[in-house]
């Protein structure tokens, strides 16, 4: 998986787009992400009603997935 450093395009160092959104929300599942890149995101996702409800829908997938994997290992 990608880490912050992987995708010129991506700039968190500054606002951040839907697009960079999607790829820090997928990469959080991987790693820990920087203070920077966190408070990025809650800025981001306070201001797009589009991405507020991407985030919603990303909570239940991974909560989905997780209940997946944890009822394999049982």
């Amino acid at each position: 998986m990608m880490n912050g450093n992987d995708n010129p395009s991506r700039d968190t160092t500054s606002n951040i787009t839907c697009r960079d959104t999607t790829w820090i929300v997928s990469d959080s599942r991987d790693r820990t992400l920087s203070e920077h890149e966190l408070q990025a995101l809650k800025k981001h996702i306070a201001e797009c009603p589009f991405c507020r409800g991407a985030s919603t829908q990303f909570e239940v997938l991974f909560r989905g997935i997780d209940r997946l994997l944890k009822s394999g290992t049982e």
